[in-house]
């Protein structure tokens, strides 16, 4: 995402999944006992998504979540990260982790605006 948000020449990002079936399905949460298993994995794991979230946030150029399939945990996390969302009739949503009594990695899902740029500061003004 920084290297695109570098990029002068583009004037959109555009996120989606591989295929149509999902757009991001999320962390397995059958894998969390071992790559999670101890607080300091845990907080690798908070970092790198702390840092993915405020890459797409911050991106000077308008961010697109191309939405099909499964847009769940995480994969919901970035999408709302993005500027906007465009979703496809299969469209499918959830946040998972509320069975396990975690929160969401920037703010919480519904307050990522948190980590927008300041006020003011235009998009690719270009």
């Amino acid at each position: 995402m920084r290297e695109l948000a570098a990029e002068d020449a583009l004037r959109c990002v555009i996120l989606r999944g591989a295929g149509d079936k999902a757009f991001a399905a999320g962390a397995d949460i059958a894998e969390f006992a071992q790559v999670r298993a101890n607080p300091q994995q845990g907080k690798e794991y908070g970092t790198l998504m702390q840092h993915t979230l405020e890459a797409v946030a911050r991106c000077r150029h308008p961010v697109v979540a191309m939405i099909h399939g499964a847009c769940v945990g995480g994969g919901l996390e970035i999408a709302a990260a993005c500027d906007m969302r465009i979703c496809g009739e299969s469209s499918r949503f959830g946040v998972p982790i509320k069975m396990l009594g975690l929160t969401d990695g920037l703010c919480g899902t519904a307050g990522t605006a948190c980590a927008r740029r300041p006020r003011g500061r235009a998009r690719n003004p270009a």
